[in-house]
């Protein structure tokens, strides 16, 4: 998810397969077969680039120079580690708007981001199955719940999206006997990284309440889903 690339920088869209689009409004003609970016308008005149392969970071990125909206590639500036648009205290997501660093909105995008974290360590410790497939999924949704958090207009998560989560727990909490009491966290590396992520999960969905609360505007959708 954007935050702090550079100045100017709105946010981005992950790259995924172009039939895996957000929420139907980004077409699949998106999709150029060599992975090239190609534009298309989206309400309010904004421009959402669309790359592959699924589950790597897209290279371009929504730009916002004045009133003109345009598409910029910057992989050279996500391998500069430092920035220095930051030294004072503040972040910015978009051409206009810049927030303290613990503002409500970049401490949402910080717990997003560790919560992502948090799931890659988990899939670290994982056999190739339906579960990492499920966890790879959600982490997706994770980057586009932060690119929702840089462009108001956004809404990427659906209820179907939402649907789609909880029959998946429903199927696999049915192969386990009843929970009938707490469970300590620990059990062994995999089982530790399943309770680290779920406590991060809720920090997060905490963040991004608090953030609804003070300046409202979030997508409900995503909010359910966390």
């Amino acid at each position: 998810m954007a935050q702090s690339l550079a100045p100017g920088v709105a946010g981005f869209v992950p790259a995924r397969e172009p039939d895996r689009d957000l929420a139907g409004q980004l077409p699949r003609a998106l999709a150029h077969p060599r992975g090239e970016p190609r534009r298309h308008p989206l309400r309010g005149g904004l421009w959402f680039p669309w790359t592959r392969p699924q589950h790597t970071l897209g290279r371009a990125v929504l730009v916002l120079r004045g009133s003109r909206p345009e598409i910029s590639d910057v992989g050279h500036r996500l391998s500069k580690i430092y920035t220095r648009t930051g030294d004072a205290g503040e972040t910015g997501i978009d051409a206009k708007r810049r927030y303290r660093k613990h503002h409500p909105r970049i401490a949402a995008f910080g717990d997003l981001d560790e919560l992502n974290a948090a799931l890659g360590l988990l899939l670290a410790e994982l056999q190739p199955g339906d579960i990492p497939e499920l966890l790879r999924d959600v982490q997706q949704r994770l980057f586009d719940t932060g690119a929702e958090l840089c462009v108001d207009e956004l809404k990427s998560t659906s209820p179907e999206h939402v649907r789609s989560l909880e029959d998946a727990i429903d199927e696999h909490n049915r192969e386990l006997p009843p929970l009938k009491e707490f469970i300590l966290p620990g059990g062994g590396p995999t089982a530790s990284a399943c309770h680290f992520a779920r406590a991060v999960c809720r920090r997060t969905e905490r963040s991004l309440w608090a953030l609804q609360d003070e300046e409202g505007g979030l997508n409900p959708e995503s909010l359910k889903y966390l």
